[in-house]
């Protein structure tokens, strides 16, 4: 090989290093599905869980970056999804999550399935990387801004998903350790759901959609997805210029801390969407947000403090034993900082 073919071999080559066959996969995939992904876009993988999504070059507002048709999204109405989630929840259910966590568990066991280049590229299965599997001394440190109680809240959704038809399908198929499996999938799918805004199916179709969930969230994101209702697929277009080597972001929604760690495994310092903090006393409730409105904040705080006088004004150290610990509370949730907590993104 001559030097100018050989360095154009190595140009070529190293510009390719960050393709992973995975990644070549899931887009062909896509492509033979009669989907669209923009040859502008493309991955930077620095590992299974640090996976960020670049410009290639210069993208103008508004262009299409890509189109995911419904074939390939998975949703409680896919045709290859629907018949299992009928069997396992009946013809109508209120939520669609545990449909798709139900549907993972089964399908990814299937090495012939038709989505196995979309679950190639996910995450391995590791479920303590969820909040949800801290160990439970670790939770508690966090009982002053809800976390314990939002945890309990999505394992009760679970565990009332995960239902006698639903284990016993999965004993049918001989899946071992099928509550893990099904636990881990529920969450991988309500970190990777879109909510189809307008559909006319159900007002809101939780849906996963290949691709455009690699995407990371900004509360200042560049891209923006919606359902085209007439090329029945969605679409990610451009929402400003976006100069070459940008990160390319997206919106999870007005999201506050509190939320995005318990759903998704990561904050933002200085998250715009404020996390409410919310401190019970006996049969009073105080609720504040961190570093906002902090004249309305001692307001409130003077509110609680006269309650407190009124109830127990006959018994003066119950009064000051009550008023003490909402101060003791309030000292522990400015220790926490919640609104400045760093955590890596774990989906």
């Amino acid at each position: 090989m001559s030097l100018p073919l050989l360095i154009l071999f190595l140009i070529i080559s190293n510009s390719c290093l960050h393709f992973s066959k995975e990644y070549l996969n899931l887009i062909k995939w896509i492509e033979n599905n009669k989907g669209y992904i923009s040859k502008k876009v493309e991955p930077i993988e620095e590992s299974i869980y640090n996976r960020i999504i670049k410009s290639s070059e210069k993208i103008e507002k508004g262009e299409l970056l890509a189109f995911i048709p419904e074939k390939i999204i998975i949703s409680s109405i896919n045709f290859l999804v629907n018949p299992e989630c009928r069997r396992a929840y009946g013809l109508f259910h209120e939520q669609d999550l545990e449909c798709i966590a139900f549907f993972f568990t089964l399908d990814r066991n299937n090495p012939n399935s038709f989505f196995k280049p979309y679950y190639d590229y996910l995450p391995i299965f590791d479920l303590k990387s969820f909040p949800s599997e801290f160990p439970k001394e670790e939770q508690m440190l966090y009982d002053e801004i809800d976390l314990y109680l939002h945890i309990g809240i999505h394992e009760n959704k679970i565990t009332n998903a995960y239902n006698d038809s639903v284990e016993k399908i999965f004993q049918e198929k001989n899946i071992s350790n099928s509550f893990k499996e099904f636990k881990y999938n529920f969450y991988i799918a309500q970190s990777r759901n879109f909510s189809r805004p307008n559909s006319k199916f159900l007002q809101d179709l939780n849906s996963i959609v290949p691709f455009i969930d690699l995407f990371n969230h900004d509360n200042n994101f560049n891209t923006d997805w919606d359902y085209d209702e007439d090329k029945k697929g969605f679409i990610l277009r451009a929402i400003r210029d976006i100069e070459k080597g940008q990160e390319l972001t997206t919106s999870y929604g007005e999201v506050d801390n509190l939320n995005l760690f318990v759903i998704y495994g990561f904050t933002f310092e200085n998250n715009k969407y404020k996390t409410p903090i919310r401190v019970k006393l006996d049969e009073f409730k105080y609720t504040f947000y961190p570093g906002l409105n902090e004249i309305d904040n001692k307001k409130d705080l003077m509110r609680v403090k006269k309650a407190l006088e009124e109830r127990y004004k006959d018994t003066d150290f119950i009064y000051k034993l009550m008023y003490n610990g909402l101060k003791k509370k309030l000292e522990n949730i400015q220790k926490i900082k919640v609104d400045n907590i760093k955590i890596r993104n774990i989906v």
